[in-house]
């Protein structure tokens, strides 16, 4: 009889899973965040202070009159054309169908994701404030994560710290892992849709930067001569304008976040912004 003591790790230092291994400091379900507002400004207030005066082409948003369409071509001796008032929900209404007219050019020109900002002013249009999720933004998010070659990569790191912590003897990974995953991945680059083609692609219009990013490794399995663990990536942004987007003469610009922005923030129609959700798991393994 073998009466040798066999040195096993204490169950307090071996990390089990799923384990959440990153938290950014913004939280998840924020409601509170600045560009998460609306109805919270009247019209003296957006007229003045953030100089939204030329909103639509097509309605007055204060005094809902339907806009003469070509008055600028009008000749001198006529007189200028009677403004038509209109209800409240067909001025909104005009509204919406404008910024929907102006969403692809120059925001969203190609590819498979050019029509999710369709969706996404229908949403906040009708979907008092719900979360939104989209399997093409999912795609996105896992192409964002694989197409990534840069040693800043999150996924790559993750994947080298298990490389260089799993015990290949009694295949269990130490509690350690957690705060070295911590570390590589604040110093490394978290999927965003921030990148020089997404400025065309439809996701720097509808995502862009994101708010809060949760990395969960679900679980590690060991086989006899290598290792595999799921990754779960949840990523939340808001599809919401706060008063530095507006103020940003970058965005100011553009009749489209003009419209967005008084849909949203003015008293008097108050559309919901709401979160955005995607997430994606992946698959890394090594060997042993």
């Amino acid at each position: 009889m073998d009466d040798r003591v066999v040195d096993t790790p204490a169950a307090s230092q071996v990390q089990h899973f799923p384990c959440v291994v990153y938290e950014t400091q913004n939280k998840m379900d924020d409601y509170q965040a600045p560009d998460m507002r609306y109805g919270d400004l009247n019209a003296h207030r957006l007229m003045t202070y953030y100089g939204l005066t030329d909103v639509s082409t097509l309605v007055d948003p204060y005094t809902l009159q339907q806009l003469p369409g070509n008055s600028v071509h009008i000749p001198l001796y006529q007189p200028l054309p009677k403004r038509v008032m209109l209800s409240r929900e067909e001025c909104i209404r005009r509204m919406f169908n404008e910024m929907r007219s102006l969403s692809h050019m120059p925001f969203s020109l190609y590819g498979p994701y050019r029509y999710v900002i369709n969706e996404m002013i229908d949403h906040l249009q009708y979907g008092h404030g719900q979360v939104f999720r989209s399997p093409l933004l999912n795609q996105a998010l896992r192409e964002q994560i694989t197409q990534d070659s840069s040693k800043d990569n999150t996924l790559t790191g993750i994947k080298g710290i298990l490389d260089s912590n799993v015990d290949k003897q009694r295949k269990t990974v130490p509690t350690s892992l957690k705060t070295q995953m911590q570390e590589i991945i604040s110093n490394g680059r978290l999927p965003k849709f921030n990148r020089l083609e997404d400025r065309a692609n439809g996701l720097g219009i509808t995502v862009h930067d994101t708010w809060a990013t949760h990395i969960t490794i679900i679980s590690v399995v060991f086989s006899a001569t290598s290792w595999k663990a799921l990754v779960h990536y949840r990523i939340q942004d808001h599809f919401g304008l706060d008063d530095d987007d507006i103020l940003n003469w970058e965005f100011r610009q553009w009749r489209f976040f003009r419209l967005w922005f008084v849909l949203q923030r003015y008293s008097a129609m108050a559309h919901r912004p709401f979160i955005t959700e995607m997430e994606t798991t992946m698959e890394i393994s090594g060997a042993l």
